[in-house]
C-alpha cells in the first residue's frame, strides 16, 4: 500500500475566474486620510480669505424716494451765441442746409378721344351742264342705317364727268367707318330741274376710316399741376428727414423753422398733350432749418429745475425730458422756445460720504449706515461684493461703485 504524502504547507489552489465580475477592493487608508486633509486645508484657506481678504470691488445700490416735477420755461436760441448763457436763458442756434432732387411716376388722365371718319368719293354728273356744289355739301349713304358725310371743299363737276373729293362724317365714331357704297345729294331735291337730283350722285370705292370714340391716356396740364403740388409736399416732408439725418442724434431740428426753395420743377420725359399712360415728374429743392443741441436743452432744463427746488433736493438727470410746445421767430432770426420740462427730484445723495463710510465694512455694517442716512428710501439699499464670497468691502473708496436706481 503506497504511502500517503504529507505536506507542511498547503499547496496553492487554482482560483476560479468569474468572467464579467470584479470584487471591489477597499482603498488604502492613507488615501482617505489625504483626501480629508486636503479638503480641510482648502476650507481653512477659504475661511482665512473670507475673514481677512477684502473684496476687489463693491457696488452699492440706492433706491431713493422721488417726486415728479413738471414746469414750463422760455428759452431763446440765437445764432450769435458760442455757448449757453443759463442766467439769461439763452442757448446757441445752429443752421442746416441741404439740396435734394426727388422724382415720382404719375398716371396720366384718361381723355375722351373722338375722331370722324374720312374718305374719298367720286361725284358723277350725268346732267347736260356742269354742276357746282359748295363746300360742306351733304352726301347721304345708301347703307342701312344711312350716314351723312360732308365735302371738305367746293366741287365743280363738268357735264358728263366726275370729280374725286374728300368727305368727312357728320359725327365721330366707328359707325361711320362704312364699306364702299353709293351716295345721293339730298340738297338737290330743292333745286330744279328735278332731274338734277338723279343725275348727280357719288360712289366710294374704299372703306371710310378714322372714325373712333374712346378714352385714352394723355398728359394734361392739370396732371402736371397736381404732380407738382403733390411732389413738393413730399419733398418738404422728406427734406425735414434729410436735415435731421444731416444734423445727427446730437441735435434737435426745429420743424417750424423749415424753409424750402424750389430750384426746378418739371416733367421729366413728356409734354402737355402727349399720349402716355404715365409720366415722371421731378423737383429739385433747397431745404433750410434751424436746430439746437439736445445737450444744451437738457442743461438748461436741469438749471431751471435746480433753481426751483430746495438745496437739499436734486434732479436726477437721466429722468429729464423736454417738449417744445411753441416756437416764435423774431426779425433778428432769434427763436424763442416754449419748453415743457419733466423730471424726478430726490434728496441729495452724497456719493463721497457713502464711499467713505463703506470702506472696509461688512454688508450689514454698510446697510446699517445707509438706513441711517436715508430712512425714507423707496426700497432698502443693496450691497454686492466682488468676488461674492468675500466678507468686507475694499479698503479704498475708489473701488466702491454707487448706482442710484429710480
Amino acid at each position: 500500500m503506497p504511502k500517503k504524502k504529507i505536506y507542511d504547507i498547503k499547496p496553492p489552489q487554482e482560483k476560479e475566474e468569474i468572467v464579467g465580475f470584479r470584487i471591489p477592493q477597499k482603498k488604502p487608508l492613507i488615501k482617505r486620510k489625504f483626501f480629508w486633509y486636503s479638503l480641510g486645508t482648502i476650507v481653512f484657506i477659504l475661511f482665512i480669505l473670507w475673514v481677512f481678504l477684502p473684496a476687489s470691488s463693491a457696488t452699492i445700490y440706492i433706491f431713493p424716494k422721488t417726486n415728479e416735477i413738471k414746469t414750463e420755461a422760455l428759452v431763446v436760441a440765437s445764432e450769435g451765441l458760442d455757448k449757453s448763457d443759463m442766467e439769461k436763458q439763452k442757448i446757441p442756434l445752429y443752421s442746416f442746409e441741404k439740396e435734394l432732387t426727388i422724382s415720382k411716376v404719375y398716371q396720366s388722365s384718361l381723355k375722351d378721344v373722338s375722331e370722324k371718319a374720312r374718305g374719298v368719293i367720286r361725284v358723277f354728273n350725268e346732267y347736260s351742264t356742269r354742276v357746282i356744289l359748295v363746300a360742306g355739301t351733304r352726301f347721304l349713304s345708301a347703307t342701312e342705317p344711312s350716314r351723312i358725310f360732308y365735302s371738305t371743299k367746293k366741287i365743280v363737276i363738268p357735264a358728263g364727268g366726275y370729280v374725286d373729293v374728300e368727305v368727312v362724317a357728320s359725327e365721330p365714331g366707328e359707325d361711320y367707318n362704312i364699306e364702299p357704297t353709293t351716295f345721293s345729294v339730298p340738297g338737290l331735291r330743292n333745286y330744279s330741274p328735278a332731274q338734277l337730283y338723279y343725275s348727280v350722285y357719288a360712289k366710294s370705292y374704299n372703306k371710310m376710316t378714322g372714325g373712333v370714340t374712346k378714352k385714352e391716356p394723355q398728359v394734361t396740364q392739370e396732371d402736371l399741376n397736381k404732380a407738382k403740388e403733390d411732389l413738393l409736399k413730399s419733398a418738404e416732408s422728406r427734406s425735414l428727414e434729410e436735415l435731421k439725418s444731416l444734423a445727427g442724434d446730437d441735435y434737435l431740428i426745429l420743424e417750424k423753422t423749415l424753409e424750402t426753395e424750389v430750384i426746378s420743377a418739371q416733367p421729366f420725359d413728356v409734354v402737355v398733350g402727349q399720349k402716355a399712360e404715365n409720366f415722371t415728374y421731378q423737383v429739385k429743392i433747397k431745404a433750410k432749418a434751424k436746430g439746437v443741441k439736445k445737450e444744451d436743452l437738457n442743461l438748461f432744463a436741469r438749471y431751471f429745475i435746480d433753481a426751483q427746488i430746495p438745496p437739499d433736493k436734486e434732479v436726477y438727470e437721466p429722468t429729464i425730458k423736454t417738449k417744445i410746445n411753441q416756437i416764435n421767430i423774431d426779425l433778428d432770426k432769434n427763436v424763442t422756445l416754449e419748453v415743457e420740462i419733466y423730471g424726478k427730484i430726490l434728496n441729495v445723495v452724497d456719493e463721497g460720504l457713502i464711499r467713505e463710510i463703506a470702506k472696509n465694512q461688512t454688508r450689514s455694517q454698510i446697510l446699517k449706515h445707509l438706513n441711517e442716512l436715508y430712512p425714507n428710501a423707496a426700497k432698502r439699499p443693496e450691497v454686492k461684493f466682488h468676488p461674492f464670497f468675500t466678507r468686507k468691502s475694499p479698503k479704498s473708496s475708489e473701488k466702491i461703485n454707487l448706482e442710484i436706481k429710480i
